[in-house]
């Protein structure tokens, strides 16, 4: 399923949860506000386009989420909360021919690079159950924005400890943006406090681009996502 339908998919699931107060359910839409929180732990797939730090940078991101938020009812809630990639690093040599962030190679040219990848950033969205099987299982939608923070090092080596030049500075990525944030998945609580969270999620990322055209060096996003299991208490 391409990013187009992803996208599709989960807007059409996590609006269909978060319209569901207007179904008449096991659950109840009387005004009562629960404070929850949480942790989730998953992965990060961070694409490139082609030519643009797909053969240079990692693209799966071990990640860890921390949330807390509240719910107005059973069926609709406020969350936010802190998440943050581990930095992935890689190492590769690149034979000609090759593209190194949109530069490309002359005949014998051979590049040793050594790479850092890292994303993290506060989000904050509107969320949405669909309680069923006595409530303790639901399913659960979230839309809203992240403001993400991007860092990108891209290091060229000739020997084996001095790097010739770093492009880390060219490379212009060192940056914030706002991401839009779909997620959708299950919810299972296992007595009244405590229960388990399966969830997947698409960012825009494709809005990291280069802002200066004319640098040597330049790395472009494709947009990306995640999946994640987690834990929530009440």
């Amino acid at each position: 399923m391409n990013h187009k339908n992803q996208l599709m998919f989960a807007g059409l699931l996590s609006s269909a949860i978060l319209f569901a107060p207007g179904v008449s359910y096991a659950g109840t839409s009387e005004f009562k506000l629960t404070p929850y929180g949480g942790v989730d732990f998953g992965m990060q797939n961070v694409g490139f386009k082609a030519g643009y730090g797909d053969n240079v940078f990692k693209k799966h991101l071990p990640k860890g989420n921390l949330f807390a938020g509240v719910k107005f009812n059973d069926y609709v809630g406020l969350e936010g909360g802190y998440e943050t990639t581990l930095q992935g690093k890689r190492d590769v040599r690149l034979n000609h021919p090759y593209s190194y962030l949109g530069f490309n190679s002359i005949a014998g040219e051979w590049l040793k690079i050594h790479s850092k990848t890292k994303m993290s950033g506060f989000h904050l969205g509107v969320t949405g159950d669909y309680p069923f099987f006595s409530n303790s299982l639901s399913l659960i939608g979230y839309v809203g924005i992240k403001k993400t923070r991007l860092k990108l090092i891209s290091n060229i080596y000739q020997d084996a400890n001095v790097p010739s030049q770093s492009a880390i500075d060219e490379l212009n990525q060192n940056n914030t943006k706002t991401l839009f944030r779909l997620s959708a998945g299950l919810q299972y609580f296992l007595n009244e406090h405590f229960g388990v969270r399966v969830l997947g999620s698409w960012e825009n990322t494709s809005r990291f681009q280069p802002t200066d055209k004319d640098v040597m060096f330049r790395a472009k996003l494709k947009n990306s996502v995640n999946y994640s299991v987690g834990f929530v208490f009440k």
